[in-house]
Order: C-alpha cells, then sequence, then structure tokens
C-alpha cells in the first residue's frame, strides 16, 4: 500500500462530532486518486509513536472539485480524535490511493431504483454514490432511509435537504431519528406534563418495521430494475438483509458495507501451530505461528509493512488468496461466499488452522 503525501484544502465542520477533510491532490497524482462512488481512503498517522491506519469513506462524488473524506469522532478512536484534534488546513498527511469493492457504476441511459438504508457515518460512501447517481444517471430514481441520534447529529442535514429540493422526483428520504429532542409545555403545570417531541419525521432507531415502512412505501412506483446498498452497524445491515430475503430479492443486488462490528459476531479460531508462507511486496517470507495472533498481526511485528486499513474485517485492504493450506477468521464483513470459495481471505482476522499454509496478497 503506497502513501502519498496530501495537502489538506479545507475542513468543514458538518455536526459537534462529524468534519469533512478535503484534499488537494495534485496534477501529477490526480490519476492515482481517481475513484468510483462508494470507495474510501486509507489515512496514516504517527499517534504517540505508534503508526495508525484507518479507513474513511470518501463523502464527495467524482464529478466534485475536490476529493474529501468524512470522519466522525469515536469514544477511544486513535485516527479520528487525532484528526478532530490536530489536523489543520495546510498540513501535509499521508493518504493512500482509493480502493474498496462497495460501488455502484452509473449509467446514463438506464432507468433504475436506488434503495439506500444507512444509519449513522453510514452515510458518508452513500452521500457519494447519490450524488453520482443524480448528476449521471438523471432517468432512475434514489431513495434514502436514513438513521440518526437527534436532530443536531444528522451528517449532511441541509445538504440533504437541498438535495430533495433540487432533485425533486428523483431522490426521496426518510429520517428517523432514535433520540429526537423534547421540550417541556410551560406554565405552571408544566413540570407534570410529558414532553413534547417537535420532530415531524419517523422516530427510533432502523429496525425491521422502520424498513418494511421504509420499502412498502417506494417500492412497486415502476417496473424499473432495483438495487439495494446497506451502510451501517451489522444490526441495521442484518435487519435490511432479513427484511429483502423475505421479499424474495436476488443477491447480486444487495449491496453492503459494514461501518462498525458486533464483537458478538466474532468466531473463536483455537489457536494452531503452523508454518506460512507469505508472498508479499515481492518477497517470500516465511515463519512460524503459534496462532495467537491474525496473520496480519505477525507481519505488522515483522515490519513488513502488509496492505491493511480497518483491523476490523470491515474493509478490503488486507486482502489475500490462500494457496496451500486453511485458515479461520474471526469475522468477514468485507468478503461475500464467493470470495471465500475462491480463497480469498482478510489477514486481520485469519488464523492458520493446518500445519503448512501459504498465502499471496492481492495486489
Amino acid at each position: 500500500m503506497n502513501f502519498e503525501n496530501i495537502a489538506i484544502k479545507q475542513i468543514v465542520q458538518e455536526t459537534e462530532d462529524t468534519k469533512t477533510i478535503f484534499f488537494d491532490i495534485p496534477a501529477n497524482l490526480k490519476d492515482k486518486f481517481t475513484y468510483k462512488p462508494g470507495q474510501y481512503l486509507t489515512l496514516k498517522a504517527s499517534i504517540k509513536g505508534e503508526e495508525v491506519r484507518r479507513a474513511y469513506s470518501i463523502s464527495t462524488a467524482p464529478v466534485d472539485a475536490l476529493i474529501g473524506v468524512t470522519v466522525k469522532r469515536l469514544s477511544g478512536g486513535k485516527m479520528s480524535n487525532h484528526v478532530h484534534d490536530n489536523w489543520k488546513v495546510g498540513d501535509m498527511v499521508e493518504v493512500a490511493n482509493p480502493e474498496g469493492n462497495f460501488i455502484i457504476e452509473a449509467d446514463h441511459d438506464k432507468k433504475r431504483n436506488h434503495f439506500f438504508i444507512a444509519a449513522g457515518s453510514g452515510i458518508t460512501p452513500i452521500m457519494s454514490m447519490i450524488k453520482t447517481l443524480l448528476e449521471e444517471e438523471p432517468l432512475s430514481i434514489c431513495y434514502l432511509l436514513y438513521g440518526s441520534r437527534n436532530e443536531n447529529s444528522i451528517i449532511f442535514k441541509e445538504t440533504l435537504a437541498q438535495y430533495e429540493i433540487k432533485y425533486a422526483g428523483q431522490l426521496f428520504i426518510m429520517h428517523t431519528l432514535s433520540k429526537p429532542f423534547t421540550e417541556k409545555e410551560g406554565g405552571l403545570l408544566g413540570v407534570f406534563k410529558k414532553a413534547k417531541i417537535n420532530w415531524v419525521g419517523e422516530v427510533g432507531r432502523i429496525s425491521i418495521d422502520k424498513i418494511k415502512k421504509f420499502l412498502d412505501t417506494y417500492t412497486g412506483k415502476n417496473n424499473f430494475e432495483s438495487q439495494y446498498y446497506l451502510c451501517g452497524p451489522g444490526d441495521v445491515i442484518q435487519a435490511a438483509e432479513k427484511e429483502l430475503t423475505a421479499r424474495n430479492t436476488d443477491k447480486k443486488h444487495i449491496h453492503k458495507e459494514y461501518f462498525s462490528t458486533n464483537t458478538d459476531d466474532k468466531a473463536t479460531v483455537k489457536a494452531s501451530t503452523s508454518n506460512i508462507k507469505v508472498h508479499l511486496n515481492g518477497e517470500v517470507i516465511e515463519f512460524t505461528s503459534k496462532g495467537e495472533k491474525p496473520i496480519l498481526d505477525e507481519l505488522i511485528a515483522m515490519k513488513k509493512n502488509p496492505p491493511y486499513s480497518c483491523t476490523s474485517g470491515a474493509c478490503s485492504s488486507c486482502m489475500a488468496k490462500v494457496i496451500n493450506g486453511k485458515v479461520e477468521m474471526e469475522v468477514c464483513y468485507a468478503l461475500d461466499d464467493a470470495d471465500i470459495e475462491k480463497g480469498l481471505i482478510l489477514t486481520c482476522q485469519a488464523k492458520a488452522v493446518t500445519p503448512e499454509l501459504e498465502i499471496t496478497y492481492v495486489v
């Protein structure tokens, strides 16, 4: 994975805990930073002497003048807090080329329905997709179900509202808030009255019922082919998949990207000693593993510079292919069944379960 030193051109405060960082890509690197809607950038920084990498979805569209990622501050998040507290316009930061398979391919002549279900910062790649489709696939229609905590935590709130007006008939949005703001009624007896919710949209987390309402509201308006894009926490994606499957939706029309992982989903991989051979960066690396750490961690400890970003199984930066032997993964959000059948693995989650293992990194 190659990193380039890129200048920060602009920083926009989207919400109290969310910023969009825009980069000034020099002319000689424009081709390397060409991207498809839905892809991500990997950012790298040295934080308290430790190299930290994180993948952030590109929230701008290819038609935009600048490329940008939107970063939400997370409690305990090394990179997100570092970005919020330290990065400023003019700083040179390390950014890797765009990657990712959660993408759309706009086609000017097609008529399609594009259904998007997103929660929290899962809206970031969706924004890139929606803007691209509105501009480059004008005969199609986009529908968005977006879950946020409260009115002030809706990322891109004003932009989405403007899009609804500008692209009326092309874009329909259903917001739902898990904890909308409330206010007590005035007067002497106000203290005894129930708090009033002024929010006029849906209330509650994205659930099966919310997904059913969303799909029932907008499905059947035309006979267009429909595509579905899911992005956010694992429970939201799993609920959406369950409902779409119940509606006999073909799996090839369901596209997903996990933005946070559930530790309950992790499989336990029993430690097993294995002789491992890794093909990486033109080098053949051989070592014996006790199976206590994922292959990626072993390579990082040996300072072999393997590619990686999220380290949580949600992106595909650390993907490799098994040549010989077998692995088991704790989680595997970024690969589907077809990928696994081809022998593809996520080295951040993979541990060898055979005495011999040989893999090669996918470039």
